[in-house]
């Protein structure tokens, strides 16, 4: 399986305990852990190839850090998701100083139109880019949606998958 993951650091004294600043990534490897784990061991090394987390590492140390697995989720979804869950974690440096992803995201991965049709109440919400959608303001966690399209739930948010 491909996932999406997060690399958080939270400083000394945080007011929120968890991710005053994040990265976002996507992993098309079946081992979840491998990119994380190649991120990790140039950091260790001060070898990062992204200044500003290379800087906060070395400012707060690895105890400040938080790493894991976001959600995993067929290839397909991949460049989607890394673009919704940067949109969604607000982690773009061009918009927000103290994010730590360099760019929009989903790069290393195919661009897809994804079609959908979810019902949530009596609206009907049909397209053919997903990305437009899970970007929109107040939309809750994007993962929600890729389990609800690939069958993983069958309700997420007051959403359920439309079907004529």
């Amino acid at each position: 399986m491909a996932a999406i993951y997060i690399q958080s650091g939270v400083c000394p004294g945080s007011l929120s305990g968890y991710g005053d600043y994040a990265y976002f990534g996507l992993n098309s490897n079946s081992d979840d852990w491998k990119r994380l784990d190649d991120h990790w061991k140039k950091l260790k090394k001060g070898e990062h190839t992204n200044e500003t987390i290379q800087d906060f590492f070395n400012l707060y140390g690895e105890n400040s850090f938080y790493r894991a697995v976001v959600i995993e989720c067929d290839e397909y979804y991949l460049n989607t998701l890394e673009r919704a869950y940067i949109n969604h974690g607000n982690s773009n440096q061009r918009f927000n100083p103290e994010g730590w992803n360099l760019s929009a995201g989903g790069e290393g991965a195919k661009r897809r139109q994804i079609p959908f049709s979810f019902i949530q109440g009596k609206d009907l919400h049909r397209g053919n880019d997903l990305h437009l959608f899970l970007t929109r303001p107040s939309m809750p966690d994007p993962g929600g949606f890729i389990q609800l399209l690939d069958g993983r739930l069958k309700e997420y948010a007051g959403f359920k998958i439309y079907s004529e």
